[in-house]
């Protein structure tokens, strides 16, 4: 919120009992020269182990690039496998499997043509091949940017990558036939959303200009009408857009399903929820759209954030649209809220779970409150408090107005300046099937708070590692690495913080340990 970019969920109460640092996991720093824009893992020759690519730019010369380090039964080398100039005319990139060789390929959109590159035992090959020619509303290259889209997917559940191409008039889905190894294109009504604009004053200008910004809705891929096959979801301010898959695994061209909403701007997908000075006084998003209560139909889940009476403390609550099925196929959302959940306190982050693996989806809430006595503390502590807010939905389908667990927990940080928020994450850090909590109690340590069966997550952390961490807490994140079920760490620092410590620039990932 206003003057706090910081965020917590977690109790930090000392352990008497916490695990030793070094059974946790084991440490390897991947060093990168240039300034990181972006990290990305992908299990890029099938091994079961993700790999890792720093991406950056050369501002002298315009360039960018990414650095490959390849995952192996040792874990990661600290000096990458290779470095990659990404071509200039590059548009958008992923990775996906859409060539007859072995590995992911490293797949490019630039003006006019789909481009892949073949991935080596010593990384990718430069020398670009071409897929097929396509326009797509990706025409111009920006030097100064590093464009990564997941438009190389299963879109149909497959088992093989499909590609979707954004287009002006429509979409086209490019969708590969294992058994004659060639692809099928199926075009969808899907439209981008624009926004035009246009300048003219001829007092200060040289002439009349107009223009337009086009952009993909957000897309969701999911089963919507229970038939056990993915659909396209296309999410636009005002309606819910369907286009479902036929039993030929081919999508329906115009919307199956088409949903009038209004539940406001829809949210960016930004971890912590701030409020600033230019906002408006009252703002409603869309968070998600996700089944709920477990009925197979999804649902709406928004917040509202209002600063009418304060901007320190704005007034926030979320609310919960079930959506529903008519006899006749029909789908609707509540006009009415079904839930209104309001913690006590301004709301930072809104997570949605399973906790206690009863099949309902269960919402956990930290909350913050801002005073005269909370500021004096803060600024002579260095410390804040917060409050997390446990909402679990019970068995006759409702959740209780009351937050079933409320932890207290307090967090150090540090006056330096730029956004500041410690560590938060949630997994399953030690394969037990339950969802723990990652934190930071300061900006060298990490704590853990595993999940438990009675109580859906412990009030006192179970572990603790000591890192340098950046002052950024978001830019830590939880990640999948291998097959062995443990989550793992990648640690991602601001510009600079390594090399005032007396290092070199680059990333810590951090392995879970098989024995805890």
């Amino acid at each position: 919120m206003y003057a706090i970019h910081f965020l917590s969920i977690l109790l930090f109460i000392v352990s008497t009992r916490l695990l030793s640092a070094e059974a946790l996991f084991s440490q390897y720093f991947l060093a990168c020269e240039k300034e990181i824009k972006s990290v990305y893992a992908e299990d890029l020759n099938g091994d079961q182990r993700k790999d890792i690519l720093l991406f950056y730019i050369d501002e002298k010369s315009h360039q960018r690039w990414f650095a490959l380090y390849f995952q192996n039964e040792n874990g990661f080398a600290e000096q990458a496998v290779q470095r990659f100039p990404i071509p200039h005319d590059v548009s958008l990139f992923d990775f996906g499997d859409v060539a007859d060789t072995p590995g992911i390929e490293f797949v490019t959109i630039s003006a006019g043509t789909i481009h892949y590159h073949v991935l080596t035992d010593s990384g990718y090959i430069r020398q670009p091949q071409q897929f097929k020619e396509s326009e797509s509303i990706f025409i111009y290259p920006d030097w100064s940017r590093i464009r990564r889209w997941n438009f190389v997917r299963d879109v149909n559940d497959d088992g093989l990558d499909d590609i979707l191409i954004p287009k002006f008039d429509r979409t086209t889905l490019l969708l590969q036939s294992g058994s004659t190894s060639t692809w099928q294109e199926n075009h969808l009504n899907l439209l981008p959303q624009s926004r035009p604009f246009s300048y003219f004053d001829p007092r200060f200008s040289v002439g009349d200009k107009a223009g337009a910004l086009f952009e993909v809705p957000y897309l969701l891929f999911q089963d919507f009408d229970n038939d056990t096959l993915s659909d396209i979801i296309a999410i636009y301010k005002d309606s819910i857009n369907v286009y479902v898959q036929n039993e030929n695994h081919h999508f329906s061209n115009d919307a199956r399903y088409v949903l009038a909403i209004n539940h406001g701007e829809i949210w960016s997908g930004a971890k912590i929820m701030r409020t600033h000075l230019d906002d408006k006084n009252e703002r409603q998003f869309l968070m998600r759209l996700i089944d709920i209560d477990g009925d197979g139909v999804l649902d709406i889940v928004s917040s509202f954030i209002s600063t009418k009476h304060s901007l320190i403390n704005p007034e926030t609550y979320t609310s919960v649209f079930l959506g529903r099925k008519s006899q006749k196929s029909e789908y609707t959302f509540s006009t009415d809220a079904d839930f209104v959940i309001e913690p006590d306190g301004t709301q930072m982050v809104i997570d949605i779970f399973d906790f206690n693996k009863d099949g309902n989806q269960d919402f956990l809430i930290p909350t913050i409150k801002i005073g005269v006595t909370s500021i004096i503390k803060m600024l002579l502590t260095r410390s804040i408090n917060f409050d997390a807010h446990l909402f679990l939905m019970h068995e006759n389908q409702r959740f209780t107005k009351e937050a079933q667990r409320k932890i207290s927990m307090n967090v150090r940080f540090s006056f330096r300046g730029g956004a500041a928020s410690p560590i938060y994450e949630i997994a399953d850090f030690n394969n037990d099937g339950l969802l723990d909590i990652l934190a930071s109690a300061d900006e060298e340590m990490l704590m853990l708070y595993y999940g438990n069966k009675k109580n859906s997550m412990d009030s006192n952390p179970g572990a603790h590692y000591k890192i340098l961490l950046p002052q950024d807490g978001t830019l830590v994140k939880a990640s999948h690495l291998n097959a062995d079920g443990r989550a793992d760490i990648i640690v991602r620092y601001e510009p600079g913080k390594l090399e005032m410590a007396g290092m070199q620039n680059g990333i810590f990932v951090l392995l879970g340990n098989a024995d805890r």
